[in-house]
């Protein structure tokens, strides 16, 4: 039994052909600019939408852990005295409450994926994503193996930020990897993230040496890793290594309006995305050293 958050249908950017994604709850690493906050945690979560609660205070009248207060036209929710038991859930007339996340077992979860099989043609298949996949190893190692059971194509979209052994394990029923890349720069990485990038930068060059194909996805943030030196560095460490190419994502806002819901304090910082003209000296210098840009 593992967690996952949600599973993304259609998806024609988390590896090749068509894919089912799903997202694993969980990550070590906080990044600023952190789209899938609901990935974070690896606990099962509320999540509370304001715009359609209707201060009815049923939730406060069965919840045990005096999680919901209410003033004049508010509702108040104390996330960290939550104890995910669904209760406020079950009794939202509105569907204000939700709960984000639920277990579930490699087999029930390779069954749904399949429903999606006739989409996916030669190249498509399962992708499993997160918050980060490697703190659930067990669980992405037997859903990949019931996958190949299925006769799904796999693949890894990782940070990276895991011991080697876990990589090791998952390798024989894994087909390819997303492996990101979000600097070269220990000092940029640690500001960006919260840990240091040697492990991820380990990880890449071992798993290079196997015939897995990999994709490297880099996010360009401005005042972190947008800058021509840095990309520089980026270019010249994948520059000697087997891997497919890599794709570069400049900043997007998608995503930021969940942390006020699940009761996280997001990052107070502006963060922007390089301008179009930039983008392009960057994939320059990443085409300039043979590197293929998608």
């Amino acid at each position: 039994m593992g967690k996952i958050f949600d599973i993304q249908r259609i998806s024609v950017h988390d590896g090749p052909g068509i894919r089912t994604t799903v997202f694993l709850k969980g990550c070590p690493l906080r990044c600023k600019w952190c789209h899938n906050p609901e990935g974070l945690n690896g606990r099962i979560q509320l999540k509370y939408l304001d715009e359609k609660c209707i201060l009815c205070q049923w939730c406060k009248m069965v919840c045990g852990n005096k999680v919901h207060t209410f003033g004049e036209n508010t509702h108040l929710i104390d996330f960290s005295a939550c104890i995910a038991c669904g209760k406020c859930v079950a009794e939202c007339p509105s569907t204000a409450l939700e709960l984000v996340g639920e277990e579930i077992s490699p087999s029930k979860l390779v069954s749904q994926v399949c429903e999606d099989k006739v989409f996916f043609g030669q190249e498509g298949g399962l992708t499993l994503s997160g918050g980060e996949p490697m703190l659930q190893p067990e669980f992405v190692y037997e859903i990949f193996c019931e996958a190949k059971k299925a006769g799904l194509h796999t693949c890894l979209d990782t940070s990276g930020y895991a011991k080697w052994e876990k990589y090791e394990r998952v390798l024989p029923v894994t087909d390819c990897f997303l492996y990101d890349v979000k600097a070269y720069s220990a000092d940029i990485h640690r500001r960006a993230t919260g840990v240091d990038n040697q492990i991820i930068k380990g990880n890449l060059r071992k798993l290079c040496r196997y015939e897995k194909p990999v994709y490297i996805r880099t996010p360009v943030v401005n005042g972190y890793n947008a800058t021509l030196d840095e990309m520089q560095k980026i270019a010249d460490f994948l520059k000697g290594l087997p891997i497919v190419g890599i794709t570069l994502m400049p900043y997007h806002t998608l995503g930021q309006s969940k942390y006020c819901m699940l009761g996280i304090k997001k990052y107070e910082g502006i963060l922007t995305a390089p301008a179009e003209e930039e983008m392009e000296q960057y994939k320059k210098l990443f085409t300039e050293r043979g590197i293929q840009v998608i």
